[in-house]
Formats: C-alpha cells, structure tokens, sequence
C-alpha cells in the first residue's frame, strides 16, 4: 500500500533543521516534478514507528507497527499550536467518506488510519470518468469542511489519498476552525493572491485551491508547472491563468476568477459533466 504523505506549508514554520538535534544529516532537496522542498535524512524515530513515510515541514509521518499512521513533529516536544488545532479539526469533523480516519491522539502525536496517494494514482490513470469523480470528491470533502466551520488553507493533491476502492478522502488539517489555527498556507500554485500584509484564510482561497487541485487532477500536470514559483502569484494576480481546454476546465477556470459563493455550486456543476 502507498504511503499516507504530508507535506503541508506553513504561515508559521517551526521544526526547522537548524535546532533539530534529534535528526541527523538533514539537507533540504527540491522535487524535480512539483519544485516543492522537502527535508532528506535520518528521521527521528516516535516510539512504535517502524518507518517514515513522509516529511513536511514541520512534521513526520511514520507508520506504526499496527499499520497505522502517526503523524508527529519533527521535533520531539515542538509545534505544539499545530498539533492542538488539528486535532481539534479531526474531532470537529468527525467520521466521514471524504475525512481520512481520525484513530486519536497519543502522547506521540495523531494517529491515522493509512491511505494510498492520489499523486501516484494520477500518474498511472488515464480513466476520465475516475478523473471526474476525484474532482467531484475533493470538492465533496471540502465542502463538508466549510460546512464544519474549517478552512483547509493547504488543499493540493498530496493532501488527497485514496481507500482501498479508489474513493479519495483528504488529509492534513493543520488549518482555521474558530480560534484554533495551524498556520497552515498554500503553496503557489494553489494560492489565491491576497494583498501582502493580509493573507487571512477564507472560503474563496480554498476554492481557488480547489480550481488547481481539479487542473492536477484532470491535466496531470501542476498549473504553470514549468514555471519558477515566483512568476506564478503575479500571473495569478493579473487574472493570466493556464489553459482550461479540458473537461472540468470550466469549473477550474471559475475557481481561479472567484466565481463561486460557495463549494456546493462546485459540486453541482461537477455532477453534470459526463467523461464522454
């Protein structure tokens, strides 16, 4: 089974290599595809984890000897505002299809059900209808998160896993609900230009990220891709967006020119296109 992989940006990073004296020989390497920076090294062990899957910025997640996931911070005792709001979203949100299983939390961290990832998915599929019905789903889970009272503030496509039957359910909710905040933010390619002192979390900066996750999704490809991310937010910005020539394309394009109120209009339209 693929590995569940978090690999969330912050507004507030912490964990960082410099004070991390329990990791050893860390360097940080940019993914050739996504030209997103991850840390590479000798990872700090939570008692019970027999491997690391994944590395984010601030947290690990390693899977445990039951087979389940634990997702815990870089370092041992850090991130604690973090950890506090996303357990309290995983509470909040509760059992759902669209929710990855919340098993708890330990005094190691929160312990997962595990899931298959969406970006391996992606890459080996070319079925539209399956293309279709993740778009239809992500906008499902986010949907339900807003109803919920939670900002996502980092949807992207490695945030999204698959079950077993290759229904996605989302992940990583280090973001806003009432007054708990994880600081979580978007990457780039999924963030909705906001003015520069200001970049409060909304329903339409998650909907934008939504518009780019669906192109991920659809396309395979990232929006502007081959482009350095700092020419990406000033494209955003003069409303000069990719390409939309594919199915869903409509939708994504509406995303990005903040042409929902809410997410249920996402839905609704998403339900009407055929893959045909």
């Amino acid at each position: 089974m693929a590995p569940f992989l978090s690999n969330a940006t912050s507004r507030m990073t912490c964990g960082s290599p410099e004070h991390s004296s329990d990791i050893l020989d860390w360097q940080w390497r940019t993914d050739s595809k996504t030209g997103v920076c991850r840390r590479a090294g000798i990872a700090r062990m939570a008692p019970g984890v027999v491997e690391v899957l994944g590395v984010g910025t601030s947290s690990l997640v390693g899977l445990l000897d039951d087979g389940h996931i634990l997702k815990y911070p870089v370092v041992e005792g850090e991130c604690a505002n973090e950890f506090n709001a996303e357990a309290a979203i995983y509470e909040a949100l509760g059992d759902h299809p669209r929710i990855i299983g919340y098993l708890g939390r330990t005094k190691d961290g929160l312990k997962l059900e595990r899931g298959n990832r969406l970006t391996e998915s992606l890459e080996t599929t070319d079925d539209l209808a399956l293309k279709l019905r993740w778009a239809r789903q992500a906008a499902e889970g986010l949907g339900y998160l807003h109803s919920r009272g939670v900002i996502h503030c980092d949807l992207h496509p490695d945030n999204l896993l698959l079950d077993d039957e290759k229904n996605l359910k989302m992940c990583d909710f280090q973001g806003k609900m009432g007054d708990f905040d994880g600081k979580a933010m978007e990457r780039e390619r999924y963030c909705l230009p906001r003015s520069d002192d200001d970049y409060t979390p909304s329903i339409q900066s998650d909907i934008f990220a939504l518009g780019s996750t669906i192109f991920r999704i659809m396309t395979g490809s990232e929006p502007y891709q081959d482009l350095p991310d700092e020419d990406i937010e000033p494209k955003f910005r003069q409303l000069d967006f990719p390409a939309t020539d594919f199915i869903a394309g409509a939708q994504v394009l509406k995303c990005w020119q903040q042409g929902y109120s809410c997410v249920d209009e996402v839905i609704s339209e998403l339900i009407g296109i055929s893959p045909h």
